[in-house]
């Protein structure tokens, strides 16, 4: 289902935005819903530990783990890294 579409984040803007650096640092979030960013680091560390050896342009983790980052089952971490023209972080 589309986000537009879910009532919710549509008209409640249940949802956070950030940007994190390499580390998993936050550098930039949106500021209607900032209650997430609390756990949205702890989410980008873990996908960062886990899965940088192999991360690539285009690649998205999805995460809702309690035990790393996440709050409650409805919430969930989508994690895209960003790369330059030539692919480097």
């Amino acid at each position: 289902m589309p986000l537009a579409f879910v009532t919710i984040s549509r008209e409640r803007l249940d949802f956070s935005c950030a940007i994190f650096d390499k580390d998993g640092q936050l550098i930039a979030n949106a500021p209607h819903m900032p209650v997430h960013l609390g756990s949205m680091g702890e989410s980008i560390r873990t996908v960062i530990d886990r899965n940088s050896a192999h991360m690539r342009p285009g690649d998205v983790y999805v995460l809702n783990d309690p035990y790393n980052g996440g709050t409650h089952l409805p919430d969930v971490t989508v994690v895209s890294p960003v790369y330059d023209d030539k692919g480097k972080e």
